[in-house]
């Protein structure tokens, strides 16, 4: 373009993962975005927080699992995700423990099992 002209902006020589297309064809600049489009966002999570986990992130309809990172976020922020996801690990430990403590420390932990009645 003209701006980029302006600019002092020069268009590379053919990419190595496309140089066995001509250069500047419809098939060269197909392969040259395939290999170099992704996303900026920070992808994050493993479910959706409504139909999966209730409000302490356990997984309905399965006793002893919870989910905790990214995908518990009603929409995920703008920026790094980082700290967010800490927070989120740092309020989950916090439930984790009330929910010990309130059971009097009568539950033994144990490995995850599918409650029927839930599902």
């Amino acid at each position: 373009t003209t701006a980029m002209i302006s600019a002092g902006a020069q268009l590379w020589g053919p990419d190595p993962f496309c140089g066995h297309l001509q250069f500047r064809s419809s098939s060269y600049w197909e392969c040259y975005i395939k290999h170099f489009s992704f996303t900026i966002y920070h992808p994050v999570g493993t479910c959706a927080m409504g139909p999966v986990l209730d409000a302490r992130l356990r997984v309905k309809g399965l006793l002893g699992l919870r989910v905790v990172d990214g995908s518990v976020m009603p929409k995920i922020v703008g920026g790094n995700t980082n700290a967010p996801i800490i927070m989120i690990g740092e309020k989950a430990a916090d439930m984790i423990l009330r929910d010990f403590e309130s059971a009097n420390n009568k539950t033994k932990l144990k490995e995850p099992r599918y409650v029927k009645d839930e599902l």
